[in-house]
């Protein structure tokens, strides 16, 4: 095998990069786990390893590994503070790439039995891992280790399975509206975080908004609101806010077809066919309307995604929360991705230590200074670092008041196939070629195969 196409490069975070080879892959990763890991960066579940819990005290010199996906941020300046504390503890980075890319080449590291000492997991590949029982049990660390201020994390960040903790969050986020302040200040709109905070910013209040900022110019069609994507953790939580969802993921049974999720989908594609306030899945590849030239006056994304938007010249940015549903429900997806521990390290107590510093408020205000996340640790969510970065007037407070509101999107070991056999559809009726009652109608006994050929996990949100 050529070195090109060697599993990684180790290189010692924080020194000039020296190449070493890993063990060679252990072929493919098996179909199965592939399908698993699509899109399980935006899940699956089991047993769990707890591990032997070393001394306290001193911890011996060490030489560690640590994974992360195509993000250099912590071989830089974190790595430097953290040898200015800890000498003794040597990290070399294994740099893989981001996406689909790192989920595989984690997974083959794993069935090769050579996994890093300390990765990056996010909330949809930590079931996996459990299930394999790859990640150390870290309840009794958190218990004994009181340095790492464990309250200070926002609760919707963290996770667990079984009752039992395997990550400490590094970031995360939630759904929300970026919306382009000059327009809405242009045709004379209330604050929607205002409106929401007295229970009036819901459904009406939302398509009235989306009129009022969509028209015509010589430019082409403006849209009150962009594209509302098709996956099940964005197009979902109009659902949830109706009080449904695309199945009940833990008895494995669609749900697609009653009337409350028909009546949620029906509502979404008519602000493309009905009321023209959103493009069709069409017109949004061919016209290319986007919120960097202006449009989209709104569009639904993540908090963690708010550093693209901060550096779009010519626009006023805002925030608002998403729209409360039937009955004032709030609803958002909420994402959590973290470090985890690997249960075959020889070296725990060096990967807790290099592991509580990356997650630390010290790392996390710097990450957030950055641009990078949306940080789970409370006391810098709710700093100036993030809620006023300098020369932003956007009021990042939605961010933080919608997180006590948030679950996760299909939380099943076939997430990835659910999104897949709900993107041409759902695209079909945003285009108007069906209803959403044809597509429920059409889809629920293929959702209802695929669900039965895995299981759903819970969303423990705290």
């Amino acid at each position: 095998m050529g070195q090109q196409n060697r599993m990684s490069h180790m290189t010692q975070v924080g020194r000039n990069p020296a190449t070493r080879t890993r063990r060679s892959l252990i072929g493919n990763v098996a179909a199965s786990l592939r399908a698993g890991a699509a899109l399980a960066a935006c899940g699956a579940g089991g047993g769990s390893t707890t591990g032997s819990l070393p001394p306290s005290g001193t911890v011996a010199p060490a030489t560690i590994t640590f994974a992360n996906p195509g993000n250099d941020f912590y071989t830089n300046a974190p790595y430097q503070s953290f040898r200015q504390k800890s000498p003794q503890v040597t990290v070399e980075h294994m740099p893989l790439p981001a996406g689909v890319q790192y989920l595989e080449k984690m997974l083959a590291l794993l069935s090769a039995g050579t996994p890093p000492d300390v990765w990056d997991i996010g909330q949809g590949t930590i079931n996996e891992y459990q299930q394999k029982g790859e990640m150390l049990v870290l309840d009794q660390y958190i218990a004994r280790d009181r340095s790492i201020d464990f309250a200070d994390f926002e609760p919707s960040s963290m996770y667990h399975l079984d009752g039992k903790r395997h990550m400490l969050p590094r970031d995360t986020g939630v759904s929300a509206l970026y919306y382009n302040a000059d327009l809405w200040q242009r045709v004379g709109l209330p604050n929607p975080r205002q409106l929401w905070l007295e229970r009036k910013w819901d459904w009406p209040a939302f398509l009235d908004a989306a009129r009022k900022l969509s028209g015509d110019d010589p430019s082409g069609r403006r849209y009150g609101i962009g594209l509302i994507g098709a996956p099940p953790w964005v197009l979902g939580v109009w659902l949830w806010q109706n009080g449904t969802d695309f199945a009940d993921w833990a008895a494995n049974r669609q749900t697609i077809d009653r009337p409350a999720t028909v009546e949620a989908l029906q509502w979404v594609i008519d602000l493309a066919q009905r009321h023209r306030v959103m493009p069709t899945a069409a017109a949004a590849g061919s016209e290319g309307p986007s919120f960097a030239n202006g449009r989209y006056a709104m569009v639904q994304d993540f908090s963690f995604a708010r550093a693209n938007y901060m550096k779009m010249d010519g626009l006023k940015l805002d925030v608002a929360p998403l729209p409360r549903g039937k009955g004032g429900t709030a609803a958002v997806h909420v994402a959590r991705n973290g470090f985890g521990i690997s249960a075959k390290t020889k070296r725990p107590e060096a990967s807790w230590l290099w592991m509580t510093h990356i997650t630390g408020k010290d790392v996390a205000r710097l990450a957030t200074q950055e641009g990078r996340v949306h940080p789970p640790r409370k006391s810098v969510a709710g700093s100036d670092v993030f809620l006023k970065p300098s020369g932003v007037a956007a009021d990042f407070r939605p961010f933080v008041e919608q997180q006590p509101f948030g679950q996760f999107g299909a939380p099943h070991e076939k997430r990835g196939e659910i999104n897949a056999l709900l993107g041409p559809r759902v695209n079909a009726a945003y285009d108007g070629q069906v209803s959403a009652q044809a597509l429920a109608t059409e889809i629920a006994p293929q959702v209802q195969q695929v669900l039965s050929q895995g299981k759903g996990f819970p969303d423990p949100k705290k």
